[in-house]
């Protein structure tokens, strides 16, 4: 029973991540004029646009960065943690499969297995896999946070929301803690030692100022690129305002209840543009245009880290510097 129900569970959750997807951009759909979106869509300026695949693509390397550190801080004295040009490459693929899996954590599961070929114990895989994770959601909550509060504060609370949104709000939330309380109930053990051993090296390893400057970059550019293909649409809103709205969609994004993100980040956005008298239609196509520049930057993270082999030849690394 355990064997079947295993794959049976990891389906339903993929299939209820697609529902959700699907049922939100469907609502959206129903809302909106479609031609009207396809045709921002389609006319939206490209140059600025290849700048922001690239410095999708780059933060990739700030993020092997903050990973690489972790695993070699998990890694039990004696192993040497990869080079940076193997955790480029490792962090390229959790990219695309984060992209292309119909869940956030696809990638995480990736880079738990190959920081276990590394030789370290799953244990200590899976905790250096969610210290990389946490610190990364937590500088986010911390970046974004005041500004979304502001924002929310500046229109009034959520009372400007349609019932609808609300509705979906909630129920995308308690599936969310539905699944969250499973996975808690079922690897509570590991999940608390996990945590006890990020814990004890967060203390014994007090130099983590990479570890924050590194989360900062990435949760930066990400919010500049998201900004950027507001302006390129001509959302005329305060940039302060659409940091606020940006980092809401951007948090609802990372939850792993979509696939990749699409669905709930539109609906986000169409709910808080609107509030300010942006046309669902542009702030649909807002979204769908990141999302399309989301997985080109995937793409181009992937060449990369298939060209890091032929580079790292001519930059070699110490590696075991690291470690200490």
């Amino acid at each position: 029973m355990s064997v079947i129900g295993k794959p049976l569970r990891r389906w339903l959750i993929a299939c209820t991540q697609i529902v959700v997807s699907m049922s939100l951009i469907g609502w959206i759909f129903l809302n909106i004029d479609f031609q009207n979106t396809l045709q921002l869509v389609a006319t939206a300026n490209i140059l600025p646009l290849i700048f922001c695949i690239i410095a999708l693509a780059a933060i990739v390397i700030p993020a092997a960065i903050r990973w690489r550190w972790f695993v070699a801080k998990f890694m039990p004295d004696g192993m040497v943690p990869p080079d940076l040009g193997l955790a480029i490459r490792i962090n390229t693929v959790n990219v695309a499969l984060n992209q292309f899996l119909p869940s956030t954590i696809g990638g995480d599961l990736y880079r738990v297995i190959i920081a276990k070929s590394l030789g370290l114990s799953l244990l200590r895989s899976a905790g250096a896999t969610f210290a990389d994770r946490l610190s990364a959601f937590v500088i986010l909550i911390v970046v974004s946070g005041p500004a979304l509060i502001i924002t929310l504060a500046s229109l009034g609370g959520i009372v400007w929301l349609s019932p609808t949104t609300i509705w979906l709000g909630l129920l995308g939330l308690t599936g969310f803690l539905l699944l969250c309380w499973g996975l808690i109930r079922k690897y509570a053990v590991k999940f608390a030692s996990a945590f006890a051993l990020f814990l004890s090296f967060w203390r014994a390893n007090g130099r983590l100022s990479r570890v924050v400057f590194t989360s900062l970059i990435i949760q930066f550019v990400t919010l500049a690129v998201m900004i950027a293909t507001a302006k390129i649409l001509d959302i005329e809103i305060g940039v302060f305002s659409l940091f606020g709205i940006m980092a809401a969609s951007l948090l609802v994004s990372r939850l792993p209840i979509s696939v990749a993100g699409w669905g709930v980040r539109e609906g986000v956005l169409v709910s808080f543009l609107g509030a300010y008298g942006i046309t669902a239609e542009k702030a649909f196509a807002t979204s769908v245009i990141y999302g399309l520049t989301e997985l080109a930057a995937a793409l181009l993270a992937l060449l990369i880290g298939s060209a890091v082999p032929v580079i790292s030849r001519f930059f070699p690394t110490q590696s075991s510097s690291e470690h200490q």
